[in-house]
C-alpha cells in the first residue's frame, strides 16, 4: 500500500470560517498556557499548535487525541496539527508559524499478530517531525486508515515536544 496518495477531504478557506482551537490551554487562575506534551525546551512554551492556514484539499490530517472526539467534525473547524498537503508536503505549526515540510522517510511494518504500524518523518532546514503510530482502522471500501501513536517535533537541538495524535488517511 502507498501511503499519502489521493485527496478526498476539501476544506473551505471562507473569511467566515470559526478559527481553530489551538492544542493550549489556559484557565482564569493561571493565564500562562500548559499543553499535553512531553518537551525538553527549559521554557516550556509549546512547539506544537494548530496550523492556520488551512490548504484546499489533502489526504492526510492528524489532531492531538484529547481533541479527536471533542472536535467539531466540520474540517474547517477541526484543530488540525498536521496535514499532508496535495503536493506532499507536510503542514505544521511550529513555534506560532504554519510551515512545509518535505517527507524524509515513510516506512510500515506488520508485527506478528497481524498489526501495522507506521513511521513518518518530516524535515525541513532546523525542523523535524517524526510521526510513530499504529493502525487502527483500515477500511478500504472507502480507502481510509486512521492511526494513533506519538508526534514529535524538534524545532532545534534543544526544543522537543512530543504530543499523543490520531490520525486519518484517504488513499
Amino acid at each position: 500500500m502507498i501511503l499519502f496518495v489521493g485527496c478526498n477531504e476539501t476544506q473551505s478557506n471562507s473569511p467566515t470560517a470559526q478559527p481553530a482551537l489551538s492544542p493550549v490551554v489556559q484557565t482564569e487562575k493561571n493565564p500562562e498556557p500548559t499543553v499535553e506534551k512531553k518537551q525538553t525546551d527549559a521554557s516550556q512554551s509549546p512547539i506544537i499548535g494548530t496550523i492556520k492556514k488551512k490548504p484546499a484539499g489533502f489526504g492526510c490530517y492528524a489532531l492531538l487525541s484529547k481533541d479527536w472526539e471533542s472536535s467539531d467534525n466540520k474540517p474547517e473547524k477541526r484543530p488540525y496539527i498536521f496535514i499532508l498537503t496535495d503536493e506532499g508536503e507536510g503542514l505544521m505549526n511550529v513555534e506560532g508559524q504554519d510551515v512545509l515540510l518535505k517527507q524524509a522517510e515513510s516506512s510500515e511494518k506488520k508485527d506478528k499478530n497481524g498489526k501495522t504500524s507506521v513511521k513518518w518523518i518530516f524535515k525541513n532546514k532546523n525542523i523535524t517531525a517524526r510521526f510513530e503510530m499504529v493502525v487502527t482502522k483500515d477500511d478500504e471500501e472507502v480507502y481510509q486508515q486512521e492511526f494513533e501513536g506519538n508526534a514529535t517535533v524538534s524545532a532545534s537541538a534543544a526544543k522537543t515536544q512530543t504530543v499523543r495524535v490520531k490520525a486519518t488517511c484517504y488513499d
